[in-house]
């Protein structure tokens, strides 16, 4: 599966967990509620299913790991609450203060989704894809944010049914540019900074997946591996790339087995400068590396 393809599914998860929290958070008429409770409970619900949404897309769509889905949709599905709750109460304090406005309100969703795209690089245990999901969930916000509020106010006098369409399609457009943005800034800000590779798996049934590298990524036979080789020659840690002073690196990081870099040998403990184009063997899978240096 390309970037492309997975960007896509990023999109689809977004809408999908957007609609979701629609659809759920319209069971609940929060109009009589305190205003900072109302924000933090809508926020919370929209944030916790668009969170989880994307949180589970890397495990199931590239790992393929029914485990790593559900931890990461569990982890997306906290961090997305908490996301949710402070952007929109932030939104509607704001809101308050400068008594009301257009402007107040899609701050609250760029804040959103600034916590989002912040929460979902800490989940993966990568400070470099948070700050770089800062940037891109702040741009989802706000593009998804501006619509979703246009949508919902610029026909205020159509009927209550068109409203709750309208609010469905900009909520669902919030989640599409949330799941687009977030990995888009990652990659588009680590390449521009030198500072991506991408790991293409050659054979087997994940031929064509590719696996970005944003500083360090480990390989290996565990689904925890941001490259998961199901080999049982190939250790649970078995390799790890990243980024150093003059380049991308390998190493062997496992405690028994061998692998190979362009028919080099490389025994546990040792570590080559990677160069474009270079393939790695472990066991039967195939891997190219290509670097944007």
């Amino acid at each position: 599966m390309t970037r492309a393809w997975q960007i896509y599914y990023n999109a689809a998860f977004g809408a999908f967990g957007a609609l979701s929290a629609w659809m759920a958070l319209g069971l609940i008429n929060t109009r009589s509620w305190n205003v900072h409770l109302s924000n933090l409970f809508v926020g919370a619900g929209i944030g916790l299913l668009i969170g989880g949404s994307l949180g589970g897309v890397e495990g199931l769509m590239v790992r393929r790991s029914l485990l790593r889905a559900l931890l990461g949709a569990a982890g997306g599905a906290l961090v997305g609450m908490v996301s949710g709750m402070v952007g929109l109460w932030l939104g509607g304090l704001i809101f308050l203060l400068i008594q009301g406005g257009l402007i107040a309100r899609v701050f609250g969703w760029l804040l959103f989704g600034s916590f989002l795209g912040a929460g979902l690089g800490v989940v993966g245990w990568n400070a470099k894809r948070s700050l770089y999901g800062v940037i891109g969930g702040a741009a989802g916000g706000l593009i998804g944010g501006l619509f979703y509020e246009i949508f919902t106010h610029l026909f205020l006098k159509w009927s209550e049914q068109a409203q709750m369409v309208l609010g469905a399609a900009g909520l669902s457009l919030i989640g599409v540019t949330l799941g687009m943005m977030i990995p888009l800034s990652v990659s588009f800000i680590s390449a521009l900074r030198a500072e991506r590779g991408l790991v293409v798996y050659l054979n087997g049934p994940r031929r064509g997946t590719e696996v970005e590298v944003v500083e360090r990524i480990l390989i290996g036979s565990s689904d925890a591996c941001e490259v998961y080789v199901p080999d049982r020659r190939v250790e649970k840690r078995q390799a790890e790339i990243s980024l150093g002073e003059q380049g991308f690196n390998v190493q062997n990081v496992g405690s028994v087995q061998p692998f190979w870099v362009d028919q080099q040998l490389i025994v546990p403990g040792r570590q080559i400068p990677l160069h474009n184009g270079a393939t790695l063997q472990m066991g039967e899978a195939a891997l190219r590396f290509q670097s944007y240096e």
